[in-house]
């Protein structure tokens, strides 16, 4: 069986050959780095978006319960209003 060193001198071309398999693992690697960070970036970027979520479904419930005390507030100044006819006949002055 041939050693490498061998077959390079053996062979012309092939360090040229050696060379452009080395830089294709090069770029192989680096594809692969590239692949890996992008899956780490996405990965963070789809929880922060759940969080984005969780905190847009809060912010929505919340504005329900103002706009259900608003509304309770509102009901109870009609009813204070109709118990004491004074209220009214001041605020309209």
């Amino acid at each position: 069986m041939a050693s490498a060193s061998h077959l390079s001198a053996a062979e012309p071309g092939s360090e040229t050959r050696s060379t452009e398999f080395d830089r294709l693992e090069e770029a192989v690697r680096g594809l692969i780095d590239e692949r890996e960070k992008l899956r780490s970036e996405n990965e963070s970027m789809r929880s922060e978006l759940e969080g984005s979520r969780d905190l847009q479904e809060k912010l929505l419930a919340e504005s329900q319960l103002r706009q259900d005390a608003l509304k309770r507030i509102d009901d109870l100044v009609g009813l204070i209003e109709q118990l004491d006819p004074t209220l009214v006949s001041s605020r309209s002055k």
